[in-house]
């Protein structure tokens, strides 16, 4: 059987919040942060968290990829390295 890649989207609402990447994956749509930085600034996934909560989204949780090399957990997000080893 052939692998397929998921769908890939950006997002933006008409407030100009907006999503670097969102993940289809079947049953629920995973929103992605990208920030460049080697280190994860208080308000780093205040955009996911604020996507999180639009009453209509029943998906939660989200990936902010950065540019630092730890991954950790962070007000309920997953922050993972650009690279993963």
């Amino acid at each position: 059987m052939k692998r397929r890649d998921p769908p890939l989207f950006f997002w933006r609402d008409a407030t100009r919040h907006e999503i670097d990447i969102l993940i289809d994956a079947g049953e629920r749509v995973i929103p992605v942060e990208v920030k460049s930085g080697q280190t994860v600034a208080g308000d780093a996934v205040d955009t996911l968290a604020w996507w999180t909560s639009i009453l209509s989204n029943p998906n939660q949780g989200g990936v902010l990829v950065h540019g630092g090399d730890e991954s950790f957990d962070f007000k309920g997000f997953r922050v993972l390295p650009w690279f993963l080893r």
